[in-house]
């Protein structure tokens, strides 16, 4: 179970034109804490974004991946 009032900020990774797929990574407000999640089909994309900007969760993107350890 994921309580979206731990989560600090979400990172779009992977994201640029012309792909099929993206990576996602949550970091928590312990900035020790994170998951991801790999390889979600593109069609997400755009409905993530407005589900994380709803719930005010601020969101980065960026065209490689980070090394969150």
């Amino acid at each position: 179970m994921l309580d979206t009032n731990d989560i600090e900020i979400v990172c779009f990774e992977r994201v640029y034109f012309g792909i099929k797929n993206f990576d996602l990574a949550i970091i928590f407000k312990d900035f020790h804490t994170f998951k991801r999640i790999d390889s979600i089909p593109i069609e997400y994309f755009e409905e993530l974004k407005s589900y994380f900007d709803s719930i005010d969760v601020i969101y980065a993107e960026t065209n490689a991946p980070f090394k969150w350890n």
